[in-house]
């Protein structure tokens, strides 16, 4: 048998078997889709949220940050924290106000799996967002590079290996 008749043969061996024990081959592209869906939810979501709450937020963002089920406050964590990551959904990294504006500079992660038995594989990414309050108009999502308050990428996500998906690269409904 010639060596391309191996390779053909070999291959064919695999597609068979993968549909025998109901393995099949994970598609990246499809996992790199999968894991932009799964970001973009969460930065909309978030988002959406902080709208929902806005004159809250301007009011007193702290207390709104305090309440949330869906935000940690992640700001005491840049450097060599040794407290926690939070596990909310959404961390917040630093704020920023003045009298007439609130900023958010957030993080979100998100997992996706796909394939099964001998080509499991899974993607993490992390993408970073600043959102902006304004009382008298909608809330506008800005790209961030992660920085806390302190001006310094939290040791969380510095030493993590999870990509960072830009905030541009999202398939994001809002402008």
């Amino acid at each position: 048998m010639t060596t391309a008749r191996r390779k053909v043969a070999a291959f064919l061996a695999l597609v068979a078997a993968s549909g025998v024990c109901g393995c099949a081959l994970t598609d990246s592209a499809q996992l790199e889709k999968d894991l932009v869906a799964e970001l973009t939810y969460r930065v909309e979501s978030v988002t959406d949220g902080i709208e929902l709450v806005r004159e809250d937020v301007i009011a007193d963002p702290e207390d709104v940050i305090a309440g949330s089920d869906v935000i940690g406050d992640a700001r005491s964590l840049s450097g060599g924290s040794e407290a926690t990551w939070p596990v909310e959904p959404s961390a917040l990294l630093a704020m920023g106000r003045t009298a007439e504006t609130v900023r958010l500079t957030m993080t979100t992660t998100a997992r996706v799996e796909g394939g099964g038995g001998l080509s499991y594989e899974a993607l993490s990414g992390r993408v970073c967002f600043t959102i902006e309050v304004r009382a008298d108009s909608p809330v506008e999502l800005l790209p961030s590079d992660c920085r806390g308050d302190d001006g310094r990428i939290p040791d969380h996500i510095a030493e993590s290996e999870e990509t960072i998906v830009p905030l541009s690269e999202l398939e994001l409904t809002r402008s």
